[in-house]
Order: structure tokens, then C-alpha cells, then sequence
């Protein structure tokens, strides 16, 4: 049984997981420098987004144009979900992984059920992104022709 005062601790006051430093096939094949790196791509992203919208809305430009905000939330979109689930559509379609940089290992991935794997993962990740940002891209049309 557990002591006292382990048992009613929050969960907060847990020590944080620790980060993976080695690749799991359809999980996870970037190690944190790599995550990092997408997650200043996908703030970018985001700001060019932001820089197009309000180009587009200052210049009272037509309505149809919020539409060409797609592409760069799109890929907004894919490297902060890369970065979130620290997995990289392009390494797992090149078959490779890289923790190198985070005091791992990077290689190739041979194993054809991990590549499969690595493969589904990606696809997954490509088409949560591109809905997340067709959707958001929607509402923000609907906001400026709207409002």
C-alpha cells in the first residue's frame, strides 16, 4: 500500500514524463531539438496566416481571397501537430528517424511493419491537419463576409 502521502498527491505534483530519446515505429521518430524545430515552423506559419488576413481584410480586398489563408495555416497546422505528437511526416515517408540531436540515435527505419506503421501515423497526421485547417479557414471566410 502506498504511504500516506503518496497516495493523495495531485497530479501535478508527479515528475514529469521523460522524453523519449529512442524511435517507436507509428509513435514517435523525432527527439525534442526536432520538435522544437516544428513548433517554430508552425509559428511561422500562424504568422503569415495572420499577415495575409489582415492584408486581405485592410485592403478591402474580395471576400474569396480569405480562402488563400489555407495554405499556410495548412502547414501551421502539420508542424504543430509534428511537434505535438513528435512525429515527422517526412522522415516516416523517407523510412528514417532522428533523435540524434537529444542524445538518441537517428538511422534508417528497415522494417517493413514499422514503415507501415511510421506510413498510417503520417497519413493520420497529414489528414487531421488539413481538416483542422479547411475547417478554420472556412470559419474565418464566414467571419469576414459576415461580419
Amino acid at each position: 500500500m502506498n504511504p500516506a502521502s503518496s497516495r493523495y498527491r495531485a497530479s501535478g505534483d508527479d515528475p514529469p514524463p521523460t522524453r523519449p530519446t529512442s524511435y517507436r515505429p507509428g509513435v514517435c521518430n523525432i527527439g525534442r531539438t526536432e520538435q522544437r524545430r516544428r513548433y517554430r515552423y508552425a509559428s511561422v506559419g500562424l504568422v503569415a496566416t495572420a499577415v495575409y488576413l489582415a492584408a486581405v481584410v485592410t485592403a478591402s480586398a474580395p471576400t474569396a481571397l480569405v480562402l488563400g489563408a489555407f495554405p499556410p495555416l495548412a502547414l501551421a497546422v502539420e508542424f504543430f501537430v509534428q511537434a505535438r505528437t513528435r512525429f515527422c511526416v517526412k522522415f516516416a515517408l523517407l523510412g528514417r528517424y532522428d533523435f540524434s540531436a537529444s542524445g538518441g540515435e537517428a538511422g534508417p527505419v528497415t522494417d517493413a511493419a514499422s514503415r507501415r506503421a511510421d506510413a498510417t501515423f503520417a497519413l493520420r497526421i497529414t489528414v487531421v491537419s488539413l481538416v483542422t485547417a479547411a475547417v478554420t479557414t472556412g470559419l474565418l471566410y464566414a467571419v469576414v463576409r459576415f461580419v
